[in-house]
């Protein structure tokens, strides 16, 4: 139970460095939005990560309108032509 407790409070420290910086830059440069929606960013955050971990499961890329396959020797080949 002691570790529970103990990760929680990192859990919470690391949300909260988070925050504080993202409002200290936001601050800086004049973001009003972001400092209205700070309260979203440890759930923007999770989405971004859970994205970027899907992004690995994912042969395909389209770049600038044409699409490239990955090998299985990890060469990016150029696929087809995507047309708008």
């Amino acid at each position: 139970m002691r570790w529970d407790i103990i990760g929680l409070g990192v859990l919470t420290a690391t949300i909260l460095v988070r925050v504080i910086t993202a409002a200290m830059v936001a601050k800086e440069i004049g973001d009003k939005e972001t400092i209205k929606s700070l309260y979203l960013l440890p759930f923007r955050d999770a989405v971004g990560l859970i994205f970027w971990a899907l992004a690995f499961t994912q042969r395909t890329v389209i770049w600038r309108g044409v699409e490239f396959k990955l090998t299985s020797h990890g060469k990016m080949v150029r696929n087809r032509l995507i047309q708008n």
